[in-house]
């Protein structure tokens, strides 16, 4: 299996340091933006990284198709499009294999644009996960263009706007069997909410419910937080 997880650029560091227990540099890829600054690399992921003599960063296509698992930034799998490039004319490119699974993190901070160019990289028999909350931060988009062309959502929060993810939105009522539906379509085919809340202390969960209408979530967290 081949598998691309999609971060922002600080988790993709503290995701690859957390999996280096568990995946060797051959087996793992920490694909950085060629013009990240070699010093705010940590030391000891270096060695899951490509990068030359002047401390600028190489994207090993050649190569790549041999990582269980690269971990980068939503624009940076750019680069992973499986298509010919220039760079290969004449021939096709050597990721012309697609991946088995695709995970987006934050998705909903992120633009459409921004997520379909992952999200693209799947084989049609692959998983897309994606992972955020469209109730909080939403995407920045930098251009007006953007608002007024419709296109300042996130992939997530439009997605969830279909039918066929009808039956993971959690329900809201005072109704007898309101509990009942929860557990019954608080998981689906399509998605499931997380409900167990465990970084929130108590009264900010009260906040949580009330402001985001998440009347879902059940706090886990110690008291002493």
């Amino acid at each position: 299996m081949h598998i691309v997880v999609c971060v922002c650029f600080v988790a993709a560091d503290v995701l690859c340091t957390r999996l280096a227990a568990f995946y060797e540099p051959n087996e793992m890829f920490r694909l950085n933006w060629w013009q990240r600054p070699l010093a705010s690399v940590p030391l000891h992921l270096l060695k899951y990284c490509d990068h030359h003599k002047d401390a600028s960063f190489d994207i090993p296509l050649k190569t790549l198709h041999q990582y269980k698992i690269i971990v980068c930034t939503s624009v940076a799998a750019g680069v992973l499009d499986p298509r010919p490039t220039s760079q290969y004319a004449g021939g096709s490119s050597p990721l012309t294999r697609q991946f088995d699974l695709v995970v987006l993190d934050e998705v909903s901070q992120a633009t459409e644009a921004e997520s379909l160019v992952p999200v693209s990289l799947v084989k049609p028999s692959g998983v897309v996960v994606l992972s955020g909350d469209p109730e909080q931060l939403g995407p920045v988009p930098r251009s007006p263009m953007f608002r007024a062309a419709d296109m300042h959502h996130s992939l997530q929060e439009r997605l969830l706007q279909h039918d066929i993810y009808e039956n993971i939105r959690p329900y809201f009522g005072e109704d007898q069997d309101h509990t009942e539906k929860m557990q019954t379509h608080a998981f689906c085919k399509f998605g499931v909410y997380l409900r167990h809340n465990y970084r929130s202390q108590v009264n900010m969960h009260v906040c949580l419910i009330f402001i985001l209408c998440h009347s879902f979530l059940i706090s886990y967290s110690s008291i002493s937080l």
